[in-house]
């Protein structure tokens, strides 16, 4: 399944074209290319035409170095996402002995990127105006996440076919995807519970009150790859628009939900453990909330990858049915 705000791979042609050997039918079907023919990739900000098989790949998006790793190209750097040095356990057997430069994750230094002479700059999980994107397209070839996708806001699926793509490894993006597919279904088959249930990854405001990850976010999107919908009062809050709706402490009651994924470090768990209408919640009396740090598997799912899904399907599902149960 994918996520409901996101075009689906069968309308990426419209995302994703093929310069050479395009089809003119009007269905959207893509021809392949052989090796070093030219892509076209469509993005928010226009059309990005790649050449033969980039060698010096710039890994921008703070989550871009996973489906780059998986697709066996190495970034000559990369750019973490928040709290991950370098890349996530679930990363490092992909990474091997390569040792890629290690830029800020705070922000884009454009000078930094041109001494690196990339040949492909991947910025799709990242927060890119256009002004910055004019800057590095003069660089290099450079794909930002697509037209209608907020910052931070591409589903791994449409991450991995674009970054694909780009790297001249469509077919291969192909098949990591349809493998990821069949690690989500051999777990929902293993928990066959956890699949249509209501719920959400909760974190606590320091000033009160809960954020509710939708389905935007990577951790909602990984919910809702396990069949976990957001609650109807926490649904009706969301319009697609945020990676997070906020909940006050007066409607802690709109958590109400068959399970719920708490993130925080040991101060943070304390927000919960000590909240009393949280603690009074159905959901939180019977056990049905799932506390989980927030490194290294907090940080898997914010990440959300093809190389993070496995990794938290395999600590985190077991929990989830655990606490259905």
């Amino acid at each position: 399944m994918t996520t409901p705000w996101i075009r689906t791979l069968a309308a990426l042609a419209a995302t994703v074209l093929l310069a050479a050997g395009c089809s003119g039918d009007d269905d959207g079907d893509v021809t392949e290319t052989t090796d070093g023919d030219a892509r076209i990739v469509e993005h928010a900000y226009g059309e990005t035409t790649v050449e033969g098989t980039p060698e010096r790949v710039v890994s921008l998006g703070l989550t871009d170095a996973d489906p780059l790793l998986a697709l066996g190209v190495e970034p000559v750097a990369i750019r973490p996402g928040y709290g991950v040095d370098g890349v996530g356990p679930w990363a490092r057997e992909a990474l091997g002995d390569a040792s890629p430069e290690v830029l800020d994750a705070e922000e884009i230094n454009v000078e930094q990127v041109a001494a690196l002479d990339p040949d492909l700059i991947v910025a799709i999980s990242a927060d890119v105006d256009e002004a910055t994107y004019d800057k590095l397209s003069k660089l290099a070839p450079t794909i930002v996440r697509p037209e209608g996708a907020i910052n931070y806001g591409v589903s791994w699926e449409v991450a991995t076919t674009m970054i694909g793509s780009a790297v001249d490894k469509a077919d291969e993006a192909q098949t990591i995807i349809e493998d990821t597919k069949v690690a989500i279904n051999d777990t929902l088959r293993a928990n066959p519970h956890i699949d249509g249930t209501n719920g959400a990854i909760v974190r606590a405001n320091p000033e009160g009150g809960w954020y509710i990850y939708t389905p935007v976010d990577a951790r909602g999107q990984f919910m809702f790859e396990l069949g976990v919908n957001l609650p109807p009062k926490l649904a009706k809050l969301d319009d697609g628009s945020s990676y997070w709706v906020d909940v006050s402490a007066e409607k802690t009651d709109d958590l109400e939900a068959d399970v719920l994924v708490a993130i925080g470090d040991k101060d943070e768990q304390k927000l919960f453990k000590g909240n009393k209408l949280f603690q009074d919640l159905a959901v939180s009396r019977r056990g049905g909330v799932v506390y989980v740090p927030p490194e290294p598997l907090g940080q898997a799912l914010s990440y959300t990858t093809v190389l993070s899904i496995p990794y938290a399907l395999d600590a985190l599902a077991p929990q989830i049915s655990e606490a259905l149960d």
